[in-house]
């Protein structure tokens, strides 16, 4: 996905980018560009629906809320059961 905005820098250097974790942690996707201006990531699997928040130079972005909506259940097969 593609995160849009201002003032990320040229080049990711020590700033960072973290998604919503269960338990209310954070975590780190892997980036695959960083630009000034758009961050494109792959969203980590234990991301939940929260904030996306940029850090650059020590200093947080606003947050901006990503939902992550889970696939419906997937039945393979049913038995019956004696």
């Amino acid at each position: 996905m593609t995160v849009s905005g201002s003032y990320f820098g040229p080049e990711q250097g020590t700033s960072t980018i973290t998604f919503a974790k269960q338990g209310g942690g954070r975590t780190e996707p892997t980036v695959n560009s960083w630009s000034d201006t758009a961050i494109e990531v792959v969203v980590p699997d234990d991301a939940v629906s929260g904030n996306v928040l940029v850090n650059v130079q020590g200093y947080d972005s606003n947050g901006y809320y990503f939902g992550v909506t889970l696939p419906p259940p997937n039945l393979t097969g049913a038995g019956r059961l004696y």
